[in-house]
């Protein structure tokens, strides 16, 4: 008994460590949520519509003369604004009931102008559209059309390249960083002031190699995928298992960690992989992200458990037949449960919309007030209209309005509240 009472103190102190501990396991753990891929592979099944989303809407693009997509790059969706880059050469806004408001930039090689654009980032709340064009120019542009700002670059050495800038804050933006011939860093943040540019934060390289190949991928050669999510950016190379974000403090962190388990390629086969054709090997090819989930399209290679052949169409007309290897899957941040998609109909990815028996439905873009936005080509709802035994009566309004060569319908599914 009384050696019990001396260990009482000790008892208490060990107790105390253990709380601690724990409180810091979880807050290392909050930080970084580990996505279980390998563990997953050759799973899947057939998800609804209904589970994640409440309602869809559709809004087709006004159609004229001079308002002519011909195909969608890239799509963003906030406060009343529909911004389509079409392609490379061209962006238009629409309003939130699909009418034409503006192109936005101008094609030339003057000091506003661009030869072509890289990505747009559509910025909530400000009614600002953010263009990364080429060559290295970036422009900030109200949703009316007109130029606010020509974001100058900061003088950087020309052996790196930036790609995927996303601006942090006001006057902060992130930019991936791209090289050939160097291997030190993934990423930078510049600050903007009038037009006075300057580095002030450079992020090492994740990927270590004792050699250097010039005749395959560098280490930062491939680029990354980046996006905004709230106040942070989040920023993604293949190459890697992890999901990286800068936030406020601008410092760098480990959002999510894919474990791909035996399915995970190494550094020297993702470098090669341009010139390499087994498909053994699993990745991500694109995230979107929500409050809850996050939307993944992989790359399953030989594993995909539904292979399809399709011709894909590139810009000039030109025509190749290809494999479809992709798979998608949805990560719920709560549970950490991952879920891969089987596909609904044949060749077609997505969720099956059991909502209103429209076409399969996937996420292009997540708006910051919970709106999953997709879209497709008016020749392809027809088709789909004319295979429905007992369509929706939004979807028979919405197909006798439309012909062949009327632009993209938008299709939003607004996610349930979580």
């Amino acid at each position: 008994m009384k050696n019990q009472g001396r260990n009482l103190p000790l008892l208490f102190l060990c107790f105390f460590i253990s709380i601690l501990c724990s409180g810091c396991n979880k807050r290392k753990n909050k930080d970084k949520v580990v996505i279980p891929v390998g563990a997953v592979v050759g799973t899947g099944s057939i998800l609804n519509l209904s589970d994640y989303a409440e309602s869809v809407e559709y809004i087709p693009l006004e159609t004229n003369d001079s308002v002519l997509i011909s195909k969608i790059d890239q799509i963003a969706f906030e406060d009343g604004a529909i911004v389509i880059k079409d392609d490379y050469y061209s962006c238009k806004i629409f309003d939130e009931n699909g009418k034409y408001r503006c192109s936005v930039g101008r094609l030339g090689e003057g000091p506003d102008e661009f030869i072509s654009m890289r990505r747009i980032d559509l910025i909530p709340g400000a009614n600002q559209l953010f263009m990364e064009a080429v060559p290295q120019k970036y422009f900030l542009y109200d949703t009316e059309g007109n130029l606010i700002q020509h974001i100058q670059y900061p003088n950087y050495p020309t052996d790196y390249n930036a790609y995927g800038v996303t601006r942090l804050n006001e006057n902060t933006f992130y930019a991936d960083i791209v090289s050939y011939l160097n291997i030190h860093y993934q990423g930078m943040l510049f600050r903007v002031d009038s037009s006075l540019s300057e580095v002030i934060k450079e992020f090492p390289n994740y990927v270590h190699r004792e050699k250097e190949d010039k005749h395959s991928f560098s280490g930062t050669y491939e680029v990354a995928t980046t996006y905004r999510f709230k106040d942070n950016v989040r920023t993604y190379k293949a190459i890697s298992d992890t999901v990286f974000t800068v936030g406020p403090d601008m410092e760098m962190r480990a959002a999510y960690i894919f474990d791909f388990g035996k399915y995970k390629a190494t550094p020297e086969w993702m470098l090669a992989k341009i010139r390499n054709k087994e498909h053994k090997y699993v990745w991500p090819l694109n995230i979107q992200e929500s409050d809850v989930f996050l939307f993944l399209n992989f790359f399953m290679g030989n594993h995909a458990p539904e292979q399809f052949a399709f011709v894909k169409t590139y810009s000039d007309g030109t025509k190749v037949k290809m494999t479809n290897y992709n798979v998608y899957g949805v990560f719920n941040k709560n549970t950490g449960e991952l879920k891969l998609l089987n596909q609904p109909e044949k060749a077609q990815l997505g969720f099956k919309n059991d909502l209103d028996g429209g076409m399969a439905f996937w996420p292009n873009y997540i708006s910051s007030d919970g709106k999953m936005v997709s879209f497709c080509n008016a020749q392809d709802f027809l088709d789909y209209y004319e295979s429905l035994e007992d369509p929706s009566l939004e979807i028979k309004r919405l197909a006798a309005n439309l012909s062949p060569d009327s632009n993209p319908i938008i299709v939003i599914a607004n996610l349930k509240k979580k």
